[in-house]
């Protein structure tokens, strides 16, 4: 992806090639889940373990504000009825995900730590 518009000058009879180098976008999606309450027993693997290894059914949280940052850009979205959520067509490079301050904190107080699975 490359930033347009460009400004090319022409003169009258002229022919001028222009390259546009285009890089293949990105995309980041994932679900936003409730973890279950922790518990005591040592043997079983940690929380985030198990919600990856799908050996728990963690609740899919809706209308969770997402924002995916980099240095020079900021998307916002909120997650479905399902915990989905996805941003495409991104630039190549580093992005961090944060959850939005703004979303209800009833909704945050029902989560462990504000885990984001993806």
């Amino acid at each position: 992806m490359v930033d347009t518009p460009r400004t090319i000058s022409l003169t009258a009879g002229e022919r001028t090639r222009v390259d546009i180098p285009v890089a293949e976008a990105a995309r980041v999606s994932g679900k936003v889940v409730r973890l279950p309450e922790p518990t005591d027993n040592q043997d079983q693997p940690d929380q985030e373990e198990q919600v990856t290894n799908n050996q728990t059914n963690p609740q899919p949280m809706d209308g969770v504000g997402l924002r995916l940052v980099s240095e020079s850009r900021s998307y916002y979205t909120r997650s479905g009825a399902s915990g989905r959520f996805s941003f495409g067509r991104l630039r190549p490079g580093e992005w961090r995900i944060e959850v939005d301050e703004d979303t209800p904190r009833a909704a945050l107080s029902k989560t462990r730590e504000n885990q984001i699975s993806t």
